[in-house]
């Protein structure tokens, strides 16, 4: 085709869709929808085309109508509410109120949901851009304004629902699950809010409930013993938890019981616990162990679990009991003992680290550690020293405790019990090499642990013992021999901590029985007396082998009148009491069916008065040394200071382990004093400074 002929404009136009709409198309779209609406409101959706409403819809928003058909959605809504569903409520408030309130209800939430599908639109665009209330929840606050907020509906609902908790608590059965969908109603009119459930049920139903449980308090304290008050308060509690979460909704609970403990327990406290023939001190006299169970539960666990300042007030209590009885540290030491020991009550792992957990609250409040720790480095000794501890890692988790709790200076001393026992598994290995390269026959196995003073509670000087040539001079080889390879140190034998076996034949009978006997070493001592002669006395033993009294008792009522399957020596005077004059011999009678056979020596459970004071005189004595030390740690630090403010500081110092007297940090800033370490101000007496 020729320039000349092509068309003048070949550019294809597109047409805008008109923005405007014409007004009585609008209204007809909106009858549509409006009738519609009502057809849903009267349950006749059947027919309608949900597809063809949301565009109507759609078309009124997208050629900005939203307003119209939202006002208009607000009119019918409420229309409908107040002349049909208000109306049918009103017309049942003496006849199946409940009922017809909640149906109302269900059926006013279908039909919103049904609505909000139609107008989806509007709730994406109009909704958001003007900021108002979606369809959903336009309709609920609709309800609740022009519904349950009529005073006639309001009251008669707040009357049937307190009424129904009452008849409940009575024993009367009620329809549970309109009560529940009654609460579940406010909750949903609050919109995210307990406003309405507050005002309209909660509050009152609480003041209800708390004039209720006034009087009833007052006379079931009346009719009841206090053990039988309890369990019928522990009844209540349970009761109106139960039911809250039933019936209510479910954050009502902790409200309802709050009330509850205020009546039933705050406000009777004193009078259940003072209370005559029946109270607290009748229950503690007579045992009654499920009833003071009851009441701690009820006291603490409920009424006070949350109250910081009665909290801190009963660890203070506690505190202050527990530390009433200056042998609490070695009584905790010897529970603690008798958990960790072999041959224990069979518990698991769990189960003993669970005791353990447990014995470490009653340790947090123990205001003498220092105490417990020296008889728990006793018992930890005899544990590791005589083979007795359950196992390494129980031990290692008690120390971990220990250290978590006070620091690392609090169990550097039992952590170097542990090293110690390593160490000597090793000297042992190359003493034993040592006797084979140089043909040495000790004539029997020895093992030897070496101990560092400072670490176990060895005695500064051992204790005596009159042993047997051959076994003397076994303990003479290893001295030679270690002392040759750790020049400088001194070696002293400590028998009150060691054990041996012995090879042992009994001839009375038909034949001969051989047996291999676990005894302590001081107890080796003295059956070897009896392969020199057949009868030793008491008074003879003693001066053979120089045993502590003490020692050489416990040692031989373990041979001669302990267990009646134990007993190596026969006593020859009759009764259990060991005199001086008694006679021994070797009981050629015994029998065991086992080949090995243990003598468990007889248990000293706790020290005797004498020993606790030497502990104590021990304790004090290492006291004084920190006391000082923490004195003039204070006083480096500060250079001058008043005499209380360095009680004080050193009291607060030294509290993780003790709690110094006053008295005696007085004692020991005059000791420094003496020695140069401190000096009195010329100008008041009671300031100290610090001497570089």
């Amino acid at each position: 085709m020729s320039k000349g002929n092509r068309p003048k404009d070949s550019k294809m136009r597109i047409r805008a869709f008109p923005m405007a709409m014409d007004e009585k198309y609008v209204n007809d779209i909106w009858k549509l929808l409006r009738s519609a609406i009502q057809e849903i409101q009267r349950k006749n959706n059947s027919g309608l085309s949900f597809e063809e409403l949301y565009r109507n819809a759609y078309t009124m928003v997208l050629h900005k109508h939203g307003e119209r058909l939202y006002t208009g959605l607000r009119e019918v809504v409420k229309e409908h509410l107040v002349k049909k569903v208000r109306a049918d409520i009103l017309a049942a408030l003496h006849d199946n109120f409940l009922q017809v309130l909640i149906s109302s209800w269900q059926d006013h939430q279908t039909s919103m949901v049904m609505i909000r599908d139609i107008l989806m639109y509007m709730d994406r665009v109009y909704v958001l851009q003007n900021n108002v209330d979606n369809t959903y929840n336009l309709g609920l606050i609709l309800f609740r304004d022009h519904v349950i907020k009529h005073p006639a509906i309001r009251d008669t609902l707040r009357e049937t629902l307190l009424d129904m908790v009452m008849r409940e608590r009575r024993g009367e059965l009620i329809d549970k699950m309109a009560l529940k969908s009654a609460c579940a109603m406010l909750m949903t009119l609050g919109l995210e809010s307990r406003t309405v459930y507050e005002e309209d049920f909660e509050r009152p139903f609480l003041e209800q409930s708390r004039e209720f449980y006034r009087l009833e308090s007052h006379r079931f304290l009346a009719e009841n013993s206090a053990s039988t008050y309890i369990q019928k308060v522990e009844q209540r509690l349970n009761e109106e938890g139960e039911r809250a979460v039933q019936c209510l909704d479910e954050s009502t609970r902790s409200r309802i019981v709050a009330v509850l403990e205020d009546e039933l327990i705050r406000c009777h406290m004193t009078t259940i616990v003072e209370m005559e023939n029946s109270g607290l001190v009748h229950m503690l006299e007579h045992d009654r162990f499920d009833d003071l169970l009851c009441m701690y539960k009820l006291f603490l666990e409920k009424s006070f679990l949350q109250d910081r300042q009665f909290k801190q007030q009963m660890n203070s209590d506690f505190e202050f009991f527990l530390n009433l009885n200056s042998h609490s540290p070695e009584y905790l030491s010897l529970f603690i003992d008798d958990k960790l020991k072999k041959g224990g009550k069979g518990l698991s792992e769990q189960e003993v680290e669970a005791l353990l957990d447990r014995a470490m609250v009653l340790f947090r409040f123990l205001q003498d550690k220092d105490v417990f720790e020296r008889y728990y480095k006793q018992h930890l000794a005899k544990r590791l020293l005589l083979n007795k501890s359950l196992s390494d890692d129980a031990e290692k988790t008690m120390i971990s405790k220990l250290k978590h709790e006070c620091g690392c200076q609090f169990t550097s001393k039992l952590e170097g019990m542990f090293k110690d026992m390593g160490v000597s598994d090793s000297t042992m290995e190359e003493f034993r090499r040592h006797l084979e390269n140089s043909g040495n026959e000790l004539g029997l196995d020895l093992y030897c642990r070496v101990l560092t003073t400072g670490f176990w509670p060895t005695q500064s000087v051992g204790a005596k013992c009159h042993f047997p040539p051959h076994v003397q001079n076994a303990f003479d080889v290893f001295k030679r021999f270690y002392l040759c390879k750790h020049s400088g140190r001194q070696l002293q034998l400590q028998p009150n901590l060691g054990s041996a076996d012995l090879n042992a034949c009994f001839y009375g009978g038909d034949k001969a029985r051989r047996h291999i006997i676990t005894v302590s070493t001081y107890q080796m001592a003295l059956l070897l007396l009896f392969n020199q002669r057949d009868r030793w006395s008491y008074e003879e033993l003693a001066t053979h082998t120089e045993i502590p009294d003490k020692d050489l008792m416990r040692a031989v009522q373990s041979l001669a009148v302990g267990k009646v399957t134990q007993r190596i020596l026969v006593k020859e005077n009759k009764g259990k009491e060991i005199l001086p004059a008694d006679t021994f011999i070797v009981n050629d009678g015994f029998t065991s069916k086992h080949y090995r056979v243990k003598i468990q020596t007889v248990a000293a459970r706790g020290e005797t008065d004498p020993e606790r004071k030497e502990t104590r005189c021990k304790v004090d004595e290492d006291r004084k040394h920190e006391i000082e030390a923490a004195i003039v740690r204070i006083m480096k630090a500060r250079k001058t200071m008043d005499h209380n403010q360095l009680v004080g500081e050193c009291i607060q110092q030294l509290r993780h382990r003790f709690v110094p007297a006053p008295a005696a940090i007085k004692k020991r800033i005059e000791g420094l004093i003496e020695r140069d370490y401190l000096a009195r101000s010329d100008s008041d007496r009671k300031v100290y400074h610090y001497v570089a």
